[in-house]
């Protein structure tokens, strides 16, 4: 979200932002309504037993962290209870609303990537049946027309035609949507297709799986990945630093993503090239 917020900060009016590349990885567009936030704080309050936040100022490091544990341990499957909220100013809407309005700085070359299964750890337990999952989807959409999602976006139907073929893969992929491919898309469409992307589909393929490739070290990792995979993954994120444009030697040429929708892929035989699903 950091790199969404900072990309449509001021609406894109005051600037320009200090970079000029930006790679987001598995990003979310989310920011905090100022009332929900307001209901953070005040929970925070009580949680630390003080009544104002120059109260909390004075509080011991403890304190401090037993308080932020007690809320968070209890924020609800698949909220994060702490987020960047509206202010109106830095964060005058929602970062993809920002996006998609042209209201943000567009002088950033983009290369992003996320993993396709994105969603799974976020995916609570009872949602293994229709009526739990149901009842995620209400937290996770609650100003949505629920029905228009449990019924005809992801129906019922587990037969793999949907991308499902139970409530949990049905649940991760709804959250997964919603979070984080949601935000690429209108990522890549604000700045009309002209982005590179690639999709992480090594298995489990779930949120930050991909670190281990950006952030490879050689062959002593303890969970090592493709070796050949990290380090062209490795020369992509480089060669975008220096030049704008990701490359690797050993691999086909980096293309943009373009009118219909060409991704890299990295997966267990190496890396690739395809198309976006989301397209």
């Amino acid at each position: 979200m950091s790199i969404f917020g900072h990309l449509t900060s001021y609406g894109g009016v005051r600037g320009p932002v200090p970079f000029q590349k930006s790679l987001t990885q598995s990003a979310s567009g989310y920011a905090s309504a100022p009332d929900v936030a307001e209901g953070v704080f005040q929970y925070f309050l009580w949680t630390a037993n003080v009544t104002s936040v120059q109260e909390a100022r004075v509080l011991s490091s403890e304190d401090l962290r037993v308080a932020n544990y007690i809320q968070v341990s209890g924020s609800r499957w698949g909220n994060f209870t702490y987020a960047p909220v509206i202010d109106g100013t830095y964060v005058p809407n929602q970062p993809i609303r920002s996006l998609l309005d042209g209201n943000f700085h567009q002088n950033v070359h983009i290369m992003q990537g996320h993993n396709s299964h994105e969603g799974l750890i976020f995916t609570p337990p009872y949602a293994q049946t229709n009526g739990g999952y149901d009842t995620f989807v209400s937290t996770l959409l609650n100003s949505i027309d629920i029905e228009q999602v449990t019924q005809t976006l992801y129906p019922p139907i587990f037969d793999g035609s949907y991308g499902y073929i139970n409530n949990i893969q049905r649940a991760a992929l709804t959250f997964g949507d919603k979070v984080f491919i949601c935000a690429s898309t209108a990522l890549t469409r604000s700045v009309k297709n002209c982005t590179y992307n690639y999709i992480f589909e090594v298995p489990p393929a779930t949120h930050t799986a991909d670190l281990a490739y950006t952030f490879y070290l050689g062959p002593t990792q303890p969970q090592d990945p493709n070796s050949m995979a990290a380090v062209d993954v490795q020369r992509w994120v480089a060669s975008f630093a220096v030049v704008g444009r990701p490359a690797a030697m050993e691999t086909e040429e980096v293309e943009q993503y373009g009118r219909v929708g060409i991704v890299q892929t990295v997966g267990l035989t190496g890396v690739g090239k395809g198309l976006d699903p989301a397209m």
